[in-house]
């Protein structure tokens, strides 16, 4: 049996109120995953995500580990993260 590669998930993001279908690396691990999820979100929609500093991940109500991967949590194809903005501190 080969192990899937890529998952396809929801990203369900709070502020700004948003979703996305994403198709997303199962063994990275979520520290790296997090960064590539904000370069995507920022190529997306700069105007929406530009000033977003880090974004923190959760599946089922628990946050995840960045030394974890979407595997490890058994996040499949048709799960749904939910995904916590934080933005740039202004000064």
């Amino acid at each position: 049996m080969r192990s899937c590669e890529e998952v396809i998930i929801t990203l369900n993001i709070s502020d700004p109120a948003c979703s996305y279908d994403m198709e997303l690396p199962s063994f990275m691990n979520i520290g790296e995953l997090r960064k590539k999820l904000l370069e995507t979100l920022r190529i997306m929609d700069a105007r929406r995500f530009a000033s977003m500093a880090d974004v923190e991940l959760t599946y089922n109500g628990q946050r995840l580990d960045e030394k974890s991967s979407l595997a490890n949590y058994g996040i499949w194809d048709g799960n749904c993260i939910d995904a916590k903005m934080h933005r740039v501190k202004q000064s």
